[in-house]
């Protein structure tokens, strides 16, 4: 009998340890999505174009995220904006990409408006227009995507000394890929 009750129970452990580990591997819905969206109908090599880069909150709670949507790459945020040929070579939107004394994400606030971070309440969204310019792309056709980034180069350690860990509402923190755009490049115009 013993022996009986003791397979069962194992049965049992097992059988609850593999329905659990089914759910597990389901990934979380992401708080945050990124939109990429373009606005030229045609690009010629060396033109400017125009994009509208947006972040929704998808979540049922309100999450701190990056006043501006910059292109600098030692920002405690930013936007990169690629295109990518079919080899994977990409070409950046041709930016200054840091900043001489990289700055230090804070939650310090001034005339009640925090310096870096404003509230994004659920399902909301926030956006911008960027109009790059197509330089030293040849033509061709490419992949046009972006990323948005927040913290994602700062360790919790740094996070938790500058305070953004204690902040009442949450700071997200990661990187968003934005859906994909296949756009062709055209010869300069003559």
């Amino acid at each position: 009998m013993r022996n009986r009750l003791f397979a069962a129970s194992i049965i049992l452990v097992g059988s609850l340890c593999l329905l659990t580990g089914m759910f597990a591997q389901t990934p979380p819905k992401p708080a945050i999505e990124a939109r990429l969206t373009i606005l030229t109908e045609t690009l010629h090599e060396e033109d400017t174009y125009s994009v509208r880069l947006e972040i929704e909150n998808v979540s049922d709670h309100t999450l701190l995220v990056g006043r501006y949507f910059t292109g600098i790459g030692n920002f405690p945020y930013r936007i990169e904006l690629q295109l990518e040929d079919s080899s994977g070579h990409q070409y950046g939107e041709g930016s200054a990409s840091f900043v001489d004394n990289p700055p230090i994400p804070d939650l310090s606030v001034k005339d009640s408006v925090s310096n870096w971070w404003i509230p994004l309440e659920p399902h909301t969204f926030m956006g911008i227009y960027r109009r790059p310019k197509l330089a030293g792309v040849p033509a061709g056709k490419y992949r046009l995507h972006a990323k948005y980034l927040s913290l994602d180069h700062f360790p919790p350690s740094l996070a938790m000394k500058l305070g953004l860990a204690n902040s009442k509402i949450p700071i997200f923190q990661g990187a968003l890929e934005t859906n994909s755009i296949q756009v062709e490049v055209l010869t300069k115009k003559q």
